[in-house]
């Protein structure tokens, strides 16, 4: 199975924020629960900031989508008031 781009970059990005806590646990200051809580909080926060980035994406492409269809029904529109009319029976 393979994973999304955004849980590799996440799961990097919150090692990368913890590395400090693993230097600071292998020389024997804190313990390694500190470097997991410190994982688990960049981890978080990063889905957090994932989520309100997807969050916006979506709400523009919702509205380039709307703009799009409001284009194409006038455009439409115009069309039917350009063409000639035949006279039906």
């Amino acid at each position: 199975m393979r994973l999304p781009w955004r849980v590799w970059l996440s799961v990097i990005s919150a090692a990368l924020v913890a590395t400090p806590s693993v230097i600071q646990a292998d020389h024997g200051y804190t313990s390694w629960a500190n470097v997991l809580e410190h994982f688990l909080v960049a981890l978080v926060v990063l889905w957090i900031a994932y989520s309100v980035l997807a969050t916006v994406i979506a709400w523009y492409e919702l509205e380039g989508m709307v703009r799009r269809r409001q284009a194409r029904q006038a455009a439409m529109e115009q069309a039917q008031q350009a063409a000639p009319r035949t006279p039906q029976s």
